[in-house]
C-alpha cells in the first residue's frame, strides 16, 4: 500500500438549510417557530427540537415545519427519522428545493447516492443558482467517481461565486484524486485563504505537500489542523501515519 492509500482526505460539503420564515401558519404555530429558531442560534438543539414538534402539532400539514424538524433530526444524528420527515414534506410539497437539497445531502452520506442525485439534481431544476445545490452534487458525483460531471458543478458554481471556498476546495480534492498534485495544492491554497482555519483543507494540502515530499511543511500544516479542531481526528491520524513513517516521534523500545 502506498503513502496516497494511507492517508485521508475529505470533501466539504455546504451546510443544511432552514427555513426561518414560513407562510400560512397559524398564530400558535408562528410563535413556536420564533421560539425555535431562538433556541436554534443558542445551539440549543432539545429545545429546538421540542418546540419544532409543538409547532407541528398546532399545524401539522406545513411541509415547511416537516422540512426543518427533519433536518434537525438528522443533524442530530437521528437520520432515518429526518428522512422520514423530509420525505412526508415533499408528499405535501414536491416544489421545495430547500428540502429536496437536505434530503439529497443526507442520502449521499447514507451512501444512497442515486437517490442523492436525483434529489439534487430536482433541487437544482427549483434552484439553478444556487452554489450549495451545485457544490454537494459535485460532491456526490466525486463519490461516484463521474470527474467530469463532478468538476462541471464545481466550476459553474465558482463562475457564481469565485470565492466559494467549499468548491475550491473540492476542486483541489478532485485533483488530488486524480493525481493532479500540482492542481490540487494550487486550489488547496486559494481555499485556504479565504478561511486560513480551515481544518479540512489544512489537513488535504498538507497529504499533497507530503506525497511532493514536503514532509516538514505538511507536519506544520497538520498541527495548525489539530489546532484549529482538536476533535478532527483525521488530522491526528494523518499527523501519526507521517511522523511515524519518518521517525519523528519517539518509537517502542
Amino acid at each position: 500500500m502506498n503513502a496516497k492509500q494511507h492517508l485521508i482526505t475529505t470533501t466539504l460539503k455546504a451546510p443544511f438549510v432552514y427555513y426561518v420564515s414560513i407562510p400560512e401558519l397559524s398564530p400558535e404555530a408562528e410563535t413556536l417557530l420564533k421560539e425555535a429558531n431562538q433556541h436554534f442560534e443558542k445551539q440549543d438543539i432539545n429545545k429546538t427540537t421540542e418546540a419544532y414538534h409543538k409547532a407541528l402539532t398546532a399545524n401539522p400539514r406545513s411541509p415547511y415545519l416537516m422540512s426543518n424538524l427533519g433536518t434537525i433530526l438528522a443533524a442530530q444524528g437521528m437520520v432515518v427519522e429526518g428522512i422520514e420527515q423530509l420525505r412526508a414534506a415533499l408528499i405535501r410539497n414536491n416544489s421545495l428545493a430547500v428540502t429536496h437539497y437536505n434530503l439529497g445531502t443526507l442520502l449521499s452520506g447514507k451512501g444512497a447516492l442515486e437517490g442523492a442525485v436525483e434529489h439534487l439534481q430536482e433541487a437544482r431544476q427549483l434552484d439553478p443558482k444556487n452554489i450549495a445545490i451545485l457544490n454537494n452534487l459535485g460532491v456526490v458525483y466525486l463519490q461516484m467517481h463521474e470527474h467530469e460531471k463532478a468538476r462541471d458543478c464545481f466550476e459553474k458554481a465558482l463562475q457564481r461565486q469565485p470565492d466559494f471556498e467549499c468548491a475550491l476546495h473540492n476542486l483541489g480534492y478532485l485533483a488530488y484524486e486524480t493525481g493532479d498534485l500540482d492542481n490540487a495544492i494550487e486550489w488547496y491554497e486559494k481555499a485556504r485563504t479565504l478561511n486560513p482555519k480551515n481544518f479540512a483543507t489544512l489537513n488535504n494540502l498538507a497529504c499533497a505537500l507530503y506525497l511532493k515530499d514536503n514532509v516538514t511543511k505538511s507536519v506544520d500544516l497538520l498541527y495548525h489542523g489539530v489546532e484549529a479542531n482538536p476533535y478532527y481526528h483525521t488530522a491526528y491520524y494523518n499527523l501519526g501515519y507521517i511522523t511515524y513513517q519518518h521517525k519523528l516521534i519517539p518509537t517502542m523500545a
